[in-house]
């Protein structure tokens, strides 16, 4: 018996890579009994021409969330703003020495304000680096650094609440396994 929407080269049996749609991956994923990472896993398989077995993806395709385009405007402003006023050159991971929430959003308001007044029709007035050729480029890359930044810190916040309650956990089981053989 085939499954809807199968062209019959796996026999029906298995969703193979020239018959599955996403919609197919949705109806798949309603039918699975678990989950990782809050999205459905699947049971079912792709076949390759070459008879290699993959998964259905439904994974988050990272690289389909990211334009090429704005990373590589990103990555261009970031490399140009790593010369430090006292001319020392800044790692490019510098930031993750850690940045406070309260700095991030401080920049991000004057950045997202100098966005409008370009959009707006005033750019003139937007604050201008003479190492930037492209004034709306910029602020927009520095907005995204900014976004980034406290989207680190807060994640990072839930990762340690995550090991917090973890050990918290680990700890009363260590104190309910000793009631018991007492």
């Amino acid at each position: 018996m085939r499954r809807p929407g199968c062209c019959g080269c796996c026999g029906g049996v298995v969703h193979c890579s020239a018959c599955v749609t996403e919609r197919e991956v949705e109806d798949i994923s309603s039918e699975q009994n678990y989950t990782y990472g809050g999205v459905a896993e699947q049971k079912e398989m792709r076949v390759f021409e070459s008879g290699a077995t993959r998964n259905v993806e439904v994974d988050p395709d990272y690289h389909g969330f990211l334009s090429p385009l704005a990373l590589h405007a990103y990555g261009e402003y970031m490399h140009r703003h790593r010369l430090q006023a006292d001319g020392t050159l800044r790692d490019s991971d510098n930031w993750q020495k850690g940045i406070p929430n309260d700095a991030f959003v401080r920049s991000l308001v004057r950045h997202v304000h100098d966005i409008q007044l370009v959009f707006d029709g005033y750019g003139e007035f937007a604050r201008q680096d003479d190492r930037d050729d492209n004034v709306l480029l910029a602020h927009l890359s520095a907005a995204l650094f900014n976004v980034q930044g406290m989207l680190h810190n807060v994640m990072l916040a839930l990762l340690e609440d995550e090991r917090q309650e973890n050990r918290i956990a680990e700890a009363i089981a260590v104190v309910e396994a000793r009631r018991e053989q007492a």
